[in-house]
């Protein structure tokens, strides 16, 4: 799951209902790996901006809002002399949420990094990459 995906299942009941249908569709010795960011680095703080910024055919500016571990930005873009709002809220959630999926599913933990770079895990690494698959000997 690549591209922050997993921030967009939005509870501890969604996550684990997909980590639970992606380990069933596992062949033996598979594996899943996901990125997800780190809920303590809070990146959604340089989200907002109210000044609009250029962007191609026009202007884009941002407003974030939190909710318990939930991050909606909302973008409202002026483009072409037209206005456009989208918005999207994506999940970040703590550390043992995140082990909760794959755990719950059934998976062991294989590999972890708090980041691309292979580094450990800690509190402020901007992302958690997590990686795991089926038990030895468990078909899937």
């Amino acid at each position: 799951m690549t591209g922050h995906v997993a921030q967009y299942f939005l509870d501890n009941v969604a996550w684990r209902d997909v980590c639970h249908h992606a380990g069933r569709a596992l062949r033996p010795s598979g594996r899943i790996a996901f990125e997800i960011r780190n809920n303590l680095a809070q990146a959604w703080r340089s989200w907002q901006f109210t000044e609009p910024r250029p962007v191609h055919g026009g202007t884009l500016w941002q407003e974030v809002f939190l909710h318990g571990d939930l991050v909606t930005h909302v973008d409202h873009w002026d483009i072409d002399g037209q206005t456009h709002v989208t918005s999207e809220t994506l999940r970040f959630p703590c550390w043992a949420d995140v082990q909760d999926g794959p755990a719950a599913a059934g998976l062991q933990p294989i590999e972890t990094w708090g980041d691309w770079d292979g580094k450990a895990v800690t509190d402020v690494s901007p992302e958690w990459i997590v990686v795991s698959g089926a038990a030895m000997g468990d078909s899937g």
